[in-house]
Formats: structure tokens, C-alpha cells, sequence
């Protein structure tokens, strides 16, 4: 746990409140397998002491095969359910779900809606046709992945299990780096916008899938972390299902032009690119995306390929466009639709803490200021993920466009881009 403790989202609790950190007992688990991987003792211990659960383990990759999904995400939360009968006292189970779980429905509400197959449907499917992802892909219908659908199925499980357990629960939508807590910006991957905006904001990704004037549902990990702690005070007395949709549009709605602008604004102002003027076009037709990228991305990715091979050096060019294809092609669906959002139970759930608990564990998303957000997790990708620690003194940022064999811009990180988590 030591190794664990020395990253820098810990840095805080060390310096103020160390002896807080005795009270963490790891434990060593697999949602996957029986008895949630957990040792007969370990299931002992949590049996007597644990009354609290938050579920948030999942496979969050969008291109997950359906089988292994469901195993996780679905399966997983089945044990959880059956761990939660066990327990000594329970007094809240929060199931963090997404808020992209029914994007079937143009207004998502705060309920569970009904799943999209039984059973016995998805076994037949997977006993025809196992792994075949276009088979798949016919068979989520409007689900736009395998996270998603597996996600819905796991809602309906709860809603129809839960019994006498007091539950709740909460759907993020598109989860970025902290707004505050314990340091503003934080984050830890390149997941959702961040690799694709990062490789715009230095130059080298032009054209993206997206509708500037669609809303883009963002939210800060501490609010949605603060939430689940305050759904699970509320329902600790309580039999009804409460579901919360954690969401930033309802009140608090930024579009992919703003949020685009945004974030170019705060990296030029960082002086953040190899570029000096950097930019991202957002197109919302298909058809003109890819006539543009076939043009001004694809070829003269070829070409700078063959010149490096001329040279005896190793192509990378068109392995990185394929990078922020495969990133784009994760994200696509999010960037060309919107939704609207209930929050009413949201709103009553802040409306009842108090101000105290609203200062302690702020969860509003009204409260954002999305420029000196965004402003902050422009600095957050460079201080966290790019490891260069103080933003305004980066050695990047005194490097002059060139593009050569030898251009510098092309670092391993980028091609580290994973798919997105929402």
C-alpha cells in the first residue's frame, strides 16, 4: 500500500490527517469470479465490519466482448446483491451505473428503465453467435456499446433485487479530472476527450466527429464521488430506489464548440502547444469528415512515413492517426447526440443536506466554472499525465513547430490514448 499512498491524490490526507489511512484494509478480489474472487475469510471479515458498499468496479472499456461484460458488470453485480444479504448490518448500497446507459430514450429520467433483453435471449445470442462483433453490434440495437448495454442490464438487476436493501443509484455522465478535491485537475488517464484534446491542443490532431452546438455532458470526478457518499446518507433510512442522474447539462450545460474553445484558449494561454496558433475543426457530417481526413490527414501521413523509411527510421505517422482514429471512433456517439436529463432527485438531494454538508461534499454541478475548470484540467493532463510537473515551466513549450523526422511532439504518451470512461 505504500507504492499506493506516493501518488499525488493522496499528498493531502498525508499532510493533514496520516492516521486516517490506518483505517484502509485492502483486499484482494475479481468481479468476475465466484464469490468476487474474495478468500473465505476476507468475506468473514466484511460480513461483521462493512455497512457501507459502494460498487463501482466495472469494465469500462466500450469494445469489451458481450460474455466477459456481462461477467463483470452484470454477474458481478449479482454478487455484490448476494454479499450485501450477508452482511451483519447494511445500511446502504450506491450502484455507480452511467448516465449513458439509455441512450435510447431522448429524455433520461431518474428510474430504471426496463431491459433491454432477458436472459434467456442474451444467452441464445451468445451461444450463436459468441465474440462476432457486427452480430453484436446488431444485437445492442440503440445501445452504442457493450459498457452501456451490460450497465442497463445491471440497473434492472438492482431495481428488481434490491428487497430490503437501502439503495441508490448513480449515473455519471462523462467523468473528468476533480473540480477541488484534495487538488484541482487531477486525473490519472487519457480516457474520454483528454487524448484527443491534448493532441489538439498541440498541433497535431485537426479534425474531429462532433456538433459544435450539441451539449457535452461533463462532469468532475470529486462531484460524482461526492455525490454517491451523499446518496448513501439518503438512502440509509430508506426502502425506496432512488436513482440519480449525475449530470452537468440540466443546469449547467457546456457545448463541444465551448468546451473546445475552452481548452485551446488555456492551452495557448500556457504557452501548451508546438504550435502557435493550434486548432481542432469539429465536423458533425461523416461524409465530409472523412473526404477531409482522406486529403489532409491520411496521405500526407503516408508520405511522411515513406520518407522516414527512406531515411532507415521507423514509421509512425499513420500508426498515430490510427490512435486518434480508434479514440474518436470511442467517443463519436457522444459528440453527435445529446440528451436531456432529469435531475429532480438530485436536486432534492442537495436541497435536504446541509450547508455544511453542501460545503464538505459539494456535489452541484451548477456551482462549475467551466473556464477555470477546464483551465485547470489543461494544467492537470500536463502536471499528471504528461509528467512535466510545473505547467508554466515545461521544457515542450519553448519547442518550435519543425515537422521533421526527429519532431519531438511525437511522444509515447500519445498513442497510450485508451478508450473512453463515461
Amino acid at each position: 500500500m505504500q507504492s499506493f499512498y506516493e501518488n499525488v491524490i493522496f499528498s493531502r490526507i498525508i499532510n493533514e490527517r496520516p492516521s486516517d489511512l490506518e483505517k484502509v484494509v485492502p483486499v484482494i478480489g475479481d468481479m468476475s469470479e465466484p464469490n468476487l474472487g474474495l478468500e473465505h475469510s476476507v468475506i468473514s471479515l466484511l460480513i461483521q465490519k462493512v455497512s457501507v458498499i459502494f460498487h463501482v468496479a466495472a469494465t469500462i472499456k466500450f469494445n469489451e466482448s458481450l460474455k466477459f461484460a456481462l461477467s463483470v458488470n452484470f454477474e458481478g453485480t449479482k454478487q455484490i446483491l448476494e454479499l450485501c444479504r450477508k452482511l451483519r448490518k447494511i445500511d446502504a448500497l450506491v450502484h455507480v451505473s452511467t448516465a449513458y446507459s439509455n441512450t435510447e430514450q431522448d429524455t433520461v429520467e431518474e428510474r430504471v428503465y426496463p431491459p433491454p433483453n432477458t436472459l434467456q435471449e442474451i444467452d441464445e445470442f451468445l451461444n450463436k453467435s459468441g465474440d462476432d462483433v457486427d452480430a453484436r453490434n446488431i444485437f445492442l440495437k440503440k445501445k452504442p456499446n457493450t459498457y452501456a448495454y451490460t450497465k442497463a442490464m445491471a440497473e434492472y438487476l438492482v431495481s428488481t433485487n434490491q428487497q430490503d436493501i437501502p439503495t441508490a443509484i448513480v449515473r455519471p455522465s462523462i467523468v473528468l479530472s476533480t473540480l477541488k478535491d484534495p487538488l484541482p485537475g487531477w486525473l490519472e488517464n487519457w480516457n474520454g476527450p483528454t487524448g484527443l484534446m491534448y493532441a489538439a491542443a498541440r498541433g497535431v490532431h485537426r479534425f474531429m466527429a462532433a456538433d459544435a452546438a450539441k451539449v457535452l455532458d461533463l462532469i468532475p470526478v470529486d462531484t460524482v464521488a461526492n455525490m454517491t457518499i451523499a446518496a448513501a446518507a439518503a438512502c440509509k433510512n430508506s426502502k425506496e430506489l432512488k436513482v440519480y442522474n449525475c449530470c452537468s447539462s440540466p443546469r449547467n450545460p457546456i457545448t463541444n464548440g465551448e468546451f473546445l474553445r475552452y481548452f485551446m484558449e488555456s492551452g495557448a494561454s500556457h504557452h501548451y502547444g508546438v504550435v502557435s496558433y493550434p486548432f481542432l475543426i469539429l465536423i458533425k457530417s461523416t461524409i465530409m469528415l472523412s473526404i477531409l481526413k482522406f486529403f489532409l490527414v491520411l496521405i500526407p501521413a503516408y508520405v511522411m512515413d515513406l520518407f522516414l523509411r527512406l531515411f532507415g527510421r521507423k514509421p509512425k505517422y499513420v500508426k498515430l492517426q490510427a490512435v486518434f482514429q480508434y479514440a474518436e471512433d470511442m467517443l463519436k456517439f457522444f459528440t453527435l447526440n445529446e440528451w436531456t436529463f432529469r435531475d429532480e432527485n438530485v436536486r432534492g438531494l442537495i436541497r435536504n443536506m446541509t450547508p455544511e454538508d453542501r460545503d464538505t461534499f459539494y456535489c452541484d454541478p451548477a456551482d462549475i466554472n467551466w473556464r477555470k475548470y477546464i483551465d485547470d484540467y489543461v494544467v492537470g493532463i500536463d502536471r499528471f499525465l504528461d509528467n512535466h510537473g510545473d505547467f508554466p515551466h515545461t521544457q515542450h513549450q519553448q519547442l518550435t513547430y519543425n515537422p521533421t523526422f526527429g519532431d519531438p511532439l511525437f511522444r509515447p504518451s500519445l498513442p497510450a490514448i485508451e478508450p473512453p470512461d463515461v
